[in-house]
């Protein structure tokens, strides 16, 4: 390459940007699937052995423990360290404020409710008026990653352009899933 060490420093950066934004994105692009294509929901069925939201549940720990590998050596990689600053207190608890209402949500909806039972036709769970849905919080669940992943951020004082691009991509692809959720799963 003409741009010598320039060249591979740019390329390497946005090698990290992509992986970043493709980490933060991936799973929230297919449950959004989920909802928007009936071949690829079909699929999914079929393929999961009669137990797709279990399935999705596994994708969903891998994709997340993936998420939090690729945000931590992000911010692991700046050059400061967590230290006991009033920013990395205010991480500290919105991380646990963000674990708390994920948490919350996987107790009262459980595997089949978190991960879309009713796309593949269990029953209708009953309305949940418990915490954390009595804060009239719209979507605790995306919230609270959402939330905990601020954190983190905060808890490392750096502003690292992947897990800047991490967190966009993060905040963009629960737009979707949101909006694909809103408009409920494509009719067959």
């Amino acid at each position: 390459s003409t741009w010598g060490p320039l060249s591979s420093s740019l390329e390497a950066m946005f090698a990290g940007l992509a992986f970043a934004a493709l980490a933060g994105a991936g799973p929230n692009v297919v449950y959004a699937a989920l909802y928007l294509s009936n071949g690829f929901r079909r699929w999914f069925a079929h393929r999961s052995n009669g137990a797709p939201t279990r399935r999705l549940r596994d994708f969903g720990y891998v994709a997340r423990l993936l998420q939090l590998v690729v945000f931590v050596a992000a911010l692991w990689s700046a050059v400061e360290r967590p230290s006991l600053e009033p920013r990395s207190l205010l991480g500290v608890a919105l991380v646990a404020s963000g674990q708390l209402l994920n948490v919350a949500v996987y107790q009262q909806l459980g595997t089949d409710g978190v991960y879309y039972g009713r796309l593949f036709g269990l029953p209708q769970l009953p309305w949940v008026t418990g915490f954390p849905y009595n804060l009239r919080l719209p979507h605790p669940q995306y919230s609270g990653t959402m939330l905990s992943y601020l954190g983190l951020w905060a808890v490392f004082p750096c502003i690292e352009a992947p897990a800047l691009a991490f967190l966009a991509s993060m905040a963009a692809s629960y737009v979707v899933l949101v909006r694909a959720e809103s408009r409920g799963p494509k009719a067959d």
